[in-house]
């Protein structure tokens, strides 16, 4: 069949070398990967690079740095490599270190020491009380100490036996006697009154009395004697006490000045060791400890009278050092990549371990830091959705940068009413966060949380694409080349880079752009080296050539491609209605893209228009069914002042008139569709049918100009692989914008097509352009007096809604 003739007023067809832009081999010099140096910077990313420095570089209040992007774009690796490169101006950090507050043991002491010491400090600590252990015991051991102490003893033992025999002496010259009395598991002394020379208890008293045996008078005495000496009793049991008290802490006092020696110079070496902010005072206070416990250090004796080492249970835990950040032997600039930025792993928390006992003590030894600690004076990297996502980490790590400081508390201490059983004192914060994201996430954390950009004061914004000149080409050939280094594939010879750049040409979309997400082009390396491996195709020298990458672009389409076949078998069986063939008034062909993220195709669909005499405008059947987006239902009411603009000047726009995207049943959006809905109103008003062979992509305006649409490579390749499943007839083909020519990379085998004239690519500036290609007619330019040439598509839309609007008149408001 003869290709279709193009009619007065339209556009000749896009020749083929339109349709691809192809890559000439010889712009990579002849050479392969292997020849060809890896490049060493970020290729096309300028204006991110320079954004990344400043925000890196430059330590100032809120100066983190947001790094925005889609994936693919060498976002993470970027940073990772300027990091790498600047690690000289990071300011040193210092050692951080939690002991025991001995005032206030819920609130355990930060140290901080000199970069590189605090596991000296800790280990010296523990090295001090392994000391003390083995110290004072044999301090108490020493045979001066223990005559010494005994010594004490006796001194106040004889002064309590002289006060026992005064007391003694004045019970038995009033006839009374001093006995022991068993109370409970207790004795205790007690005076009694002395009947015919034994000594009576009270109830023995009574009982004399009661017999005649002893005078009432008598007995009386006897009481008051006892009342009087049991006060004497009681004054010289209060002088015991005191003299126990005296005793005790005299042999206390021993002790300390004996333990004092041995303890002053182990803490006044380690003073003048680590002469440091904190260092002395927590060291006075161990001072203080130690010589109020000795006991704890000292021996004591198993029931058979073996000597053992007195246990504690908290283990001296008191003594201990908890190094929460040592930098010994780490880099002067940590650059710390949090992958999982969990609250816990963030900002750490305090472990709860149940002892023997199945008790969960606290104390400062149960601190645990996280990266953001870690990352102290250097960098912190990390998604910036994993951080919006993880509960309380945000909120967290906005305080901490805002303040400046760390708090390390549990993840349930952000939900408990109470206060936390320990509040380690805060530690000082000097670290830069990176947040990598897309822009999206960037523009909604900038309106939603009104701190975001106070703290994220740079903004490094990696672009998806570079000009498509001959030197980003062969910068796009090293960046070939370093990937097949690093994963150690085959070789990529120039052919393969070309079908390799074409690949970047179309995932840029645009014939003058470069894609520059390389994680797309590493994967097809990785399946084209596979193919090349294993000898599909057959050929080549054991590098990989065009074919080995065609073989994987394909194959990648092929298995992603079920729903796109799914669509070409029920348009095959007839399920879904569209005609390739013949023409049909108010009816044409419309493109759509359907993306699943992995996979994207286009697909053809049948839009329809009706019209009547009428009050009610167009009818979008989508957006009455709630099927239909915001853009659509924008690009729809965009027909009203189309029609009104161009034909009801001098009369009113009465006409009902409804549109619909047929056997669609998902919903619609985005105005691409506006063109065609257009043609098929311009179609059902004048009468003219429309070419079942074109297919139609474009948005429009109100003025009838044409505009660029997304997707137009799926687009006609959808409506191609359509015509092709029923037949090429070399009379089919797709209009699409002038503004998309310069986006059209399509596949080879569709530019075959066309080369051999059984397909054609039309471009279209205007509505008239389109509407002569598909109609045949031309479609009439406005005359002077405000009307077009009868036999137009213009002209005869023009007459049919003058007919409608009179018919409106003739009838009135109640007739229609």
């Amino acid at each position: 069949m003869a290709p279709l003739p193009t009619p007065p007023g339209a556009p000749a067809p896009l020749p083929a070398d339109a349709l691809r832009w192809s890559c000439d081999p010889k712009v990579f010099q002849g050479g392969d990967t292997a020849a060809i140096p890896p490049l060493a910077e970020t290729m096309g990313q300028e204006r991110a690079l320079e954004a990344l420095r400043i925000g890196l570089e430059l330590y100032a209040p809120g100066f983190n740095v947001y790094v925005a992007g889609l994936t693919g774009t060498g976002r993470s690796s970027t940073v990772k490599r300027i990091l790498e490169h600047i690690q000289p101006a990071c300011a040193l950090a210092s050692d951080r270190c939690y002991v025991h507050n001995f005032a206030q043991p819920s609130e355990p002491r930060l140290l901080t020491l000199p970069r590189g010491t605090a596991r000296f400090f800790r280990d010296e600590m523990a090295d001090l009380v392994n000391y003390l252990r083995r110290t004072i015991p044999r301090i108490f051991e020493d045979e001066r100490f223990k005559a010494d102490r005994d010594a004490i003893v006796e001194k106040y033992a004889r002064e309590e036996k002289t006060h026992l025999r005064e007391l003694q002496g004045r019970v038995q010259k009033e006839g009374f006697a001093l006995v022991q009395i068993q109370v409970g598991p207790f004795s205790q002394p007690e005076v009694v009154p002395v009947w015919e020379g034994q000594p009576v208890t009270s109830d023995q008293l009574e009982e004399h009395v009661r017999s005649g045996a002893l005078p009432t008078a008598k007995a009386e005495e006897l009481r008051s004697g006892q009342r009087r000496l049991h006060e004497d009793l009681e004054r010289h049991l209060t002088r015991a006490r005191d003299l126990a008290h005296h005793m005790a802490q005299e042999i206390e006092d021993l002790g300390r000045r004996a333990a004092t020696l041995a303890i002053e110079g182990p803490l006044r070496d380690l003073g003048k060791k680590y002469p440091h902010e904190g260092v002395e005072d927590y060291l006075r206070e161990v001072r203080e400890a130690v010589l109020g416990g000795l006991e704890r250090f000292q021996h004591g004796e198993d029931e058979d009278g073996r000597r053992r080492r007195r246990r504690v249970t908290d283990d001296l835990t008191e003594f201990q050092v908890n190094v929460v950040l040592d930098h010994y032997s780490k880099p002067s600039c940590p650059v710390i990549v949090e992958s999982a930025p969990t609250y816990t792993n963030l900002f750490g928390t305090l472990e709860r371990v149940p002892d023997v006992r199945g008790r969960v003590p606290l104390d400062h030894m149960k601190i645990r830091g996280g990266s953001l600690l870690e990352s102290d004076g250097g960098y912190l990297v990390m998604n910036a959705l994993d951080v919006f996502s993880e509960p309380g980490v945000w909120v967290t790590l906005k305080r901490s940068l805002k303040t400046g400081e760390l708090r390390i508390q549990p993840p349930e201490a952000l939900t408990l009413l109470g206060p936390p059983a320990l509040r380690p004192q805060p530690i000082p914060l000097n670290v830069k966060v990176v947040l990598i994201g897309d822009q999206r996430l960037y523009q909604m954390a900038s309106v939603v949380e009104e701190d975001f950009r106070k703290i994220f004061k740079v903004l490094a914004e990696f672009d998806t694409e570079v000009d498509r000149t001959a030197s980003r080409l062969r910068q796009f050939a090293q960046v070939a080349s370093k990937i097949c280094r690093e994963e150690k594939l085959g070789a990529v010879e120039a052919s393969g880079l070309a079908s390799l750049a074409e690949f970047a040409v179309r995932r840029a979309g645009r014939q003058g752009k470069l894609s520059v997400r390389f994680s797309d082009v590493a994967d097809v390396l990785r399946e084209a080296d596979h193919w090349r491996r294993h000898g599909a195709p057959a050929g080549g020298d054991g590098k990989i050539s065009a074919a080995h990458v065609e073989r994987a672009i394909e194959a990648r389409r092929r298995r992603h491609g079920l729903p796109e076949e799914k669509l070409r078998e029920w348009i095959r069986e007839g399920v879904i209605l569209l005609d390739v063939e013949g023409e049909r008034v108010g009816q044409v062909n419309g493109l759509a893209v359907l993306d699943y993220g992995f996979h994207s195709f286009g697909k053809p669909s049948r839009i329809t228009a009706t019209v009547s005499p009428g009050r009610s405008g167009i009818i979008n059947i989508e957006r009455e069914a709630r099927l239909s987006g915001e853009t659509h239902d924008k690009g729809v009411l965009i027909l009203a002042g189309f029609l009104r603009e161009r034909y009801a000047q001098d009369i009113p726009l009465a006409l009902t008139a409804s549109l619909a995207f047929e056997q669609s049943y998902s919903g619609v959006d985005g105005d691409s569709a506006s063109s065609t809905e257009i043609y098929a109103l311009l179609s059902a008003l004048s009468g003219i049918p429309l070419r079942q062979s074109l297919a139609v992509t474009g948005s429009v305006n109100q003025k009838g100009d044409i505009q660029a649409i997304g997707g137009v490579n799926e687009k006609i390749e959808g409506f191609y692989d359509v015509c092709l499943l029923k037949g090429l007839t070399g009379r089919q083909g797709v209009l699409v914008p002038q503004a998309n020519v310069a986006d059209l990379m399509l596949r080879p085998d569709v530019v075959r097509s066309v080369k051999e004239g059984k397909f054609q690519v039309w471009s279209v500036r205007s509505v008239d352009e389109g509407i002569a290609l598909l109609t045949g007619a031309a479609a009439g330019e406005r005359r002077p007096d405000g009307t077009f040439p009868p036999d137009s598509v213009n002209g005869r839309v023009q007459a049919k809604l003058r007919e409608m609007a009179m018919k409106v008149k003739e009838f009135g408001p109640a007739g229609v």
